[in-house]
């Protein structure tokens, strides 16, 4: 188990270590200052989420045909798997053109 330690943010003894996002050091925080933490970045990433539908609105509706449209993979030719004897070894040969030669 941990040693006791000072939590960071309002000096309590405390024995869970979070890793900082900004350093990525490890620090004490009692579970006190823990949740405001983790409920202060949710809603910093909230704030983030908000920001970016409001800035990004689709002006087109050649952008909007686009994205409803389901994307069809390119229809590709796997490539040609034979067997070449080299001195005696059997190797596989993959390849778009896979000859004997």
């Amino acid at each position: 188990m941990a040693p006791f330690s000072v939590c960071s943010q309002c000096n309590k003894r405390t024995r869970k270590i979070v890793k900082d996002l900004i350093t990525l050091k490890n620090i004490y925080l009692c579970p006190k200052c823990s949740k405001a933490r983790d409920e202060r970045l949710r809603q910093e990433e909230d704030k983030e989420l908000q920001n970016e539908t409001a800035t990004s609105p689709l002006n087109n509706s050649k952008e909007v045909a686009e994205l409803l449209t389901p994307l069809i993979p390119a229809l590709q030719t796997p490539p040609l798997m034979q067997i070449v004897t080299i001195n005696g070894r059997k190797y596989i040969a993959v390849s778009a053109t896979a000859s004997d030669n």
